[in-house]
């Protein structure tokens, strides 16, 4: 993928969760960056669950490191429902 190209796609493991990833995509619109986050089956990384869908208008550094607390903040609520 060359530098500055969009959509980029970024995959997270999960803590005590093998067979769930989280998903991170950002695109750029004029002036704003759109983020997508969604939790994906590790094998095959066909979605699971859509999480969030955001604007922002960060650089793209700041946007990845919202995306990841969000999708933190998500699981671990979850985990927390699941007990």
């Amino acid at each position: 993928m060359a530098p500055g190209s969009y959509p980029k796609e970024y995959l997270v493991q999960l803590v005590d969760n093998q067979t769930l990833l989280g998903r991170i995509v950002i695109s750029k619109t004029s002036k704003k960056f759109m983020v997508e986050l969604d939790l994906v089956l590790a094998e095959g990384q066909k979605i699971y669950k859509h999480i969030d869908l955001f604007f922002s208008c960060s650089d793209e550094e700041e946007v990845l490191s919202e995306a990841i607390f969000k999708l933190k903040t998500y699981f671990e609520k979850n985990q927390q429902s699941d007990k």
